[in-house]
């Protein structure tokens, strides 16, 4: 087992809770709901472990991807005054993107079902697949040579807690079990 493989096994068994973005960063909230401070005052929920991801990812159920990184870059509706004008989503506007709506679909399902971690198969460079439930997997697969300069493609680590995050980044950026 590597490195990356180790550092998920604590996903294990843990359902996935909620999923969303901060611009086009994807994360991922997984384990019981736990309450705690907000930055901007009172509380936030959030789940025992996180995973932050910034290289591309997907969902795949039937053998169809439900949601996909490209979706962050597109407005819903392809009607919208913006898709018809080829622009790609604003993160800055008002306005709801295509991983938007398919996000808000899959929460609702986890949070009547919240599916469990099942599977996990990682290989060396951070390329790995979750299998949650019996029918949903989300894989992720870090995309530029690992002699770029500086990118992050992953990281894990338990939100609100002083512990270190495991993150997994190109040789320049690279820097296993940081600290928050």
């Amino acid at each position: 087992m590597n490195d990356h493989q180790q550092a998920l096994q604590v996903l294990l068994n843990l359902p996935l809770r909620h999923i969303g973005r901060a611009a086009d960063l994807l994360w991922l909230q997984f384990g019981e709901w736990r309450e705690v401070p907000s930055r901007k005052g009172g509380t936030r929920r959030v789940g025992e472990w996180a995973l932050h991801i910034q290289t591309p990812w997907n969902f795949v159920r039937d053998s169809r991807i439900i949601v996909g990184t490209r979706d962050l870059y597109y407005y819903s509706e392809a009607s919208s005054e913006f898709a018809e004008q080829g622009r790609e989503f604003d993160w800055q506007k008002d306005g709801v993107s295509r991983f938007d709506r398919h996000a808000a679909t899959l929460n609702q399902e986890f949070e009547f079902t919240p599916p469990p971690v099942t599977r996990i198969l990682c290989d060396s460079v951070g390329t790995f697949t979750l299998w949650l439930g019996e029918d949903l997997t989300f894989s992720v697969f870090p995309n530029c040579a690992s002699t770029s300069p500086n990118f992050e493609f992953w990281r894990l680590f338990q939100p609100a807690k002083e512990t270190p995050h495991y993150v997994v980044a190109t040789d320049d950026g690279a820097s296993e079990n940081l600290n928050p």
